[in-house]
């Protein structure tokens, strides 16, 4: 159980994806799917991640060096937005920035 009481993903998200979506930009070109996802999958920290995707060079499959993730609401995006830098496989200058605006 969260602080709040409440189960992890225990609701279906309501708000449309772009609310509940974060461009994730400075990643390490290590940086894989599973490693950015062990470090947003906290649902009592940060919220419930629904989707993580790291973008890839189609032809070398090598990072680009960003990634895109997804909550089960807002809330969580604008918790992780507050903390500007993150810590993902060594690399401290991850940070966050809401898709609004942001043509996907």
């Amino acid at each position: 159980l969260c602080a709040d009481g409440s189960e992890p993903g225990s609701e279906s998200p309501k708000e449309p994806e772009q609310l509940r979506k974060l461009f994730i930009g400075g990643l390490s070109f290590e940086t894989t799917d599973e490693s950015l996802r062990s470090h947003f999958e906290l649902p009592c920290k940060w919220g419930t991640l629904t989707d993580c995707v790291v973008m890839r060079d189609p032809n070398t499959k090598c990072s680009r060096g960003f990634a895109f993730v997804t909550f089960d609401d807002h809330d969580s995006v604008d918790k992780i937005v507050i903390q500007k830098y993150h810590t993902v496989n060594d690399n401290t200058h991850v940070y966050g920035q809401k898709t609004r605006g942001l043509y996907l």
